[in-house]
């Protein structure tokens, strides 16, 4: 608990990309050919589909893993907002921390910037002053689904962090969701 939770939780980002592109790799590789011939070749490549089908759920829930450790730095070290979009991550289900009444496009620090005409908030937003919203994510093909332990901590996780942002409606949904 006293270590450098932020050079962790670094630590743990980079991890779960080498996993995303571990999987991306992954899945561009062609599987082994299937040799022609017999009953016995069927039942040879349906093996071959779920070994990698499960090779591609374990990498699933070993970057999920990882991106939770990450949540979890967060969380120890205050970074509300940062625990929130880690474990958002692992969700994909759109909830992203936005700065609260800011005036014409000005971010906490006074600074503003945009991004093909989308506001871009900057780094120095603080905690107290963000409130939680759902907006709807892309789906994404590379994404596979994690197992359910793996969400149930991703919405306990994510609940702290919301009842710390003063978010209690969204903190008790994602602790009804992690039960």
């Amino acid at each position: 608990d006293g270590g450098n939770l932020a050079g962790a939780a670094s630590t743990f980002r980079r991890a779960a990309d080498e996993l995303d592109r571990a999987s991306g790799l992954f899945l561009s590789e062609e599987p082994p050919p299937e040799e022609s011939g017999g009953g016995a070749d069927a039942g040879d490549a349906y093996q071959r589909t779920r070994t990698r089908a499960a090779t591609l759920d374990e990498l699933s829930d070993e970057r999920a893993t990882c991106v939770l450790h990450e949540a979890l730095c967060r969380l120890k070290m205050g970074d509300h907002a940062g625990c929130v979009e880690s474990c958002t991550d692992v969700l994909g289900d759109g909830v992203r921390v936005v700065p609260l009444d800011l005036e014409d496009g000005a971010t906490v620090d006074g600074e503003s910037s945009e991004v093909e005409g989308e506001e871009v908030v900057s780094e120095t937003a603080t905690a107290a002053v963000v409130r939680v919203t759902t907006i709807p994510e892309e789906a994404s093909s590379s994404r596979r689904s994690v197992s359910a332990a793996a969400r149930a901590r991703a919405y306990h996780r994510r609940a702290k962090a919301r009842l710390a942002l003063e978010d209690p409606s969204g903190a008790l949904d994602d602790a009804r969701s992690a039960a």
